[in-house]
C-alpha cells in the first residue's frame, strides 16, 4: 500500500497555540483515508521559516530530503501539503528544483488548499499545473519578503527607544524578562562568571565543555545532549555579558549585519570589562599553543617555544622512562634545514624557567603614560591630516579639480588613523585589565610550588593554569645549542638602553637588554648545568647589583 508523508511547518513555535496544526492534521487524514493509504505524520518543523530555505537545511524536510536523494522513498509515496508555501517560500528559482527533485523521484506532491496533485506523469503530459505551482511560490515569497519588510520597519521604530523600554522578550539565556524588566536566571549566570574564569585561568574551549558535561551541568541551548565547544567559544565574544545590546538585521540572503551603534546598560552586566579583555587575550594566546593536550600536558611552552637558529617550533620527545623527555627543534627532528639538535631536558627546563621567574624583579612598566602618550600621537596625526584635508576643500570649493584627489587620499588616511587609535585603545583596555608583571610572576611561584605534590587530575588542572601564566609572562623562550632564552615585554625602558651583563661564551647565565622600538625586550638566558661550588652565589650577587644598578640609572 502506498505511504503518504504528510509534511506540516511553522514558522514560529507560537503558532501551536492558535488552530494550524489542527487545522493542516485533520485535512491530511481526511484526504488519507479517502484515498486509503498510510498516513506518515513524523515530518513536522516547528519554528523554522521557509522564506530562505532554512527548513531544506534543518529538521524534518531536509531528513526527507536526503533520503529522497538517496533512494530510499518508494516511487508512488506522496508528500502531502496544505499549500505550496509550506514547502518553500523562496524566490521561484530557488523554489522549483526542489519541487521537481520530489516530483521526478516518483513522488506525488498533494496540496490540500487547492486540491491539486503534481506528480511526473500528469507534468509530462499536460505542463499547465506547472503554471499555477510557478504563481504560488512567487505569490508566497512575496508575501514573506512584505511581511518581512513591515517587521523590519517594526523594528526600526523600536529601536528608537532601546534606552526607554524592554524591546522584545528575547534576551540572552543567562537572562529572563519579569514585568518589564531584564533580570539574571539564578544559576546560569553563575555559570557565565565560571566559564570566563576558566578561560582567564587557562583551560580552552573543549576543556570547559568536558568538565561541565562530566558534572552534568545542564546546557542552555535546548535540543542539544550537553555543552558544545562553538557555543562557548560565542559566549566569550558575546559583549551583552558586559550588559551591550546590539541590534542587527536581516539583508535579502539572510545574512545578519549589526545596524546602529551597541547600547551599554541595555542588559544587567554579569562579567567586568577586565575579565572579557582577559578571557579573550587568554583566547588569542592559546591560538599559537592549539591541540588536545594530554592528562599531564605534555609541553608548558606549548606556542612560545622557539629554535633559537631557525624559529621553528619546539616539539616533545619521548624517549621512556631511561631518558625522559625532551624539546628538540621541529626542524632538525625532521632534518628540515636546522643543524640544532640539541634536546633539552623538559623537567630541567621548567625547573629553571620557573626559578628566574620567581627570583628577576623587573620594574613596572606604566602602562597608563604609554597608553596616553600613543593616543596623542595618534590624535596629533588626525589634526594635521583633517586640517589639510579641510584646506584642500576649500581649494575644491575654487574650481581646482587636481585637490580632489589629495581630498580622497587624505580621509582614507584619516579613516585609517581612525582605525589604528581605536585598535590603540582597545590594546590599552587589554593591558589596564592584565595583573601586573609581579602578580603573574608571583602566580607562578605558587603554581609552580604546587606542582611537587600534585597528581592526576589536580596536576592537570595545575599545569594548564600554569602554561598560561608562562603564556601571559612570556614573550617566548628560545632554546639554543647552549642557552635558553626567555624573553619579556618591556615599555619603554629608555635607561636600559644597550646594557650588557656576563656574556660567557661558556653559556654561563646572563641578562641583556636588547632595544627593540617602539618596545624593548628584556632577555635573560639560562644554562642548564649545574654551577661549580660558589658559582651560583656569585652569580646571584652579580645580577642583584646589576638589576639594582640598571633600575636607578
Amino acid at each position: 500500500m502506498p505511504v503518504a508523508y504528510s509534511y506540516i511547518r511553522m514558522s514560529r513555535p507560537e503558532q501551536l497555540r492558535g488552530d494550524s496544526l489542527r487545522r493542516q492534521v485533520e485535512k491530511a487524514r481526511e484526504w488519507a483515508a479517502k484515498r486509503g493509504v498510510v498516513l506518515d505524520e513524523s515530518l513536522r518543523d516547528i519554528g523554522i521559516s521557509a522564506y530562505r530555505g532554512k527548513n531544506k537545511e534543518v529538521g524534518a524536510l531536509a531528513a526527507f530530503l536526503d533520503v529522497v536523494k538517496a533512494g530510499r522513498v518508494a516511487s508512488g509515496s506522496f508528500l502531502v501539503l496544505e499549500s505550496l508555501d509550506r514547502l518553500s517560500r523562496e524566490t521561484v528559482p530557488e523554489a522549483l528544483p526542489t519541487f521537481l527533485d520530489i516530483v521526478n523521484a516518483g513522488i506525488t506532491i498533494v496540496t490540500l488548499t487547492d486540491k491539486q496533485e503534481y506528480n511526473y506523469e500528469r507534468l509530462k503530459t499536460d505542463w499547465t499545473p506547472l503554471l499555477i505551482s510557478l504563481g504560488i511560490m512567487a505569490r508566497a515569497h512575496e508575501e514573506s519578503k512584505t511581511k518581512a519588510e513591515r517587521v523590519r520597519q517594526a523594528w526600526a521604530q523600536k529601536r528608537t527607544k532601546v534606552g526607554e523600554a524592554v524591546l522584545t522578550k528575547r534576551v540572552p539565556a543567562w537572562l529572563r524578562v519579569v514585568d518589564r524588566r531584564i533580570e539574571e536566571v539564578e544559576g546560569r549566570s553563575d555559570i557565565v562568571r565560571r566559564i570566563f574564569r576558566e578561560a582567564i585561568a587557562g583551560d580552552g574551549q573543549r576543556a570547559i565543555v568536558k568538565r561541565l558535561n562530566d558534572e552534568g551541568v545542564p546546557s542552555f541551548k535546548t535540543g542539544l545532549k550537553g555543552w558544545q565547544p562553538s557555543y562557548v567559544a560565542k559566549l566569550l565574544k558575546n559583549r551583552a555579558v558586559l550588559g551591550e545590546y546590539q541590534a542587527y538585521s536581516r539583508d535579502e540572503k539572510g545574512v545578519r549585519h549589526p545596524v546602529g551603534e551597541p547600547v551599554p546598560g541595555y542588559y544587567p552586566a554579569i562579567v567586568s570589562a577586565a575579565d572579557f579583555l582577559r578571557a579573550g587575550t587568554a583566547a588569542r594566546s592559546r591560538k599559537f599553543a592549539p591541540g588536545v593536550r594530554g592528562v599531564t600536558i605534555a609541553n608548558l611552552f606549548q606556542g612560545i617555544g622557539k629554535c633559537a637558529c631557525c624559529g621553528a617550533s619546539m616539539t616533545v620527545r619521548n624517549r621512556g622512562k631511561a631518558s625522559g623527555t625532551s624539546l628538540v627543534c621541529s626542524n632538525a627532528a625532521r632534518s628540515a634545514g636546522c643543524d640544532n639538535r640539541r634536546g633539552w631536558s623538559m623537567p630541567k627546563v621548567e625547573r629553571a624557567v620557573l626559578r628566574e621567574l620567581r627570583r628577576v624583579d623587573l620594574p613596572e612598566p606604566d602602562k597608563n603614560e604609554r597608553v596616553k602618550d600613543d593616543a596623542a600621537t595618534l590624535a596629533d596625526a588626525m589634526s594635521e591630516a583633517t586640517r589639510r584635508r579641510d584646506r584642500l576643500l576649500d581649494l575644491v570649493e575654487a574650481g581646482d579639480d587636481g585637490a580632489i584627489e589629495r581630498v580622497k587620499s587624505l580621509t582614507q588616511r584619516i579613516r585609517a588613523l581612525e582605525a589604528e587609535a581605536a585598535k590603540a585603545r582597545l590594546n590599552g583596555q587589554v593591558e589596564a585589565s592584565l595583573p601586573t608583571r609581579r602578580e603573574q610572576w608571583d602566580r607562578v611561584g605558587r603554581l609552580s610550588q604546587a606542582l611537587a605534590t600534585a597528581r592526576g587530575a589536580e596536576l592537570r588542572e595545575i599545569r594548564t593554569r600554569l602554561a598560561q601564566a608562562i603564556r601571559e609572562s612570556l614573550l617566548r623562550v628560545e632554546f639554543g645549542p647552549q642557552v635558553v632564552t626567555c624573553r619579556v615585554r618591556l615599555d619603554r625602558m629608555r635607561s636600559w638602553d644597550g646594557l650588557h651583563y656576563g656574556h660567557h661564551p661558556d653559556g654561563v647565565p646572563f641578562v641583556a637588554i636588547d632595544e627593540r622600538p617602539p618596545r624593548q625586550l628584556t632577555v635573560w638566558e639560562i644554562a642548564l648545568h649545574e654551577p661549580e661550588p660558589g658559582e651560583r652565589e656569585h652569580l646571584d650577587t652579580e645580577l642583584e647589583r646589576f638589576l639594582r644598578l640598571a633600575g636607578t640609572r
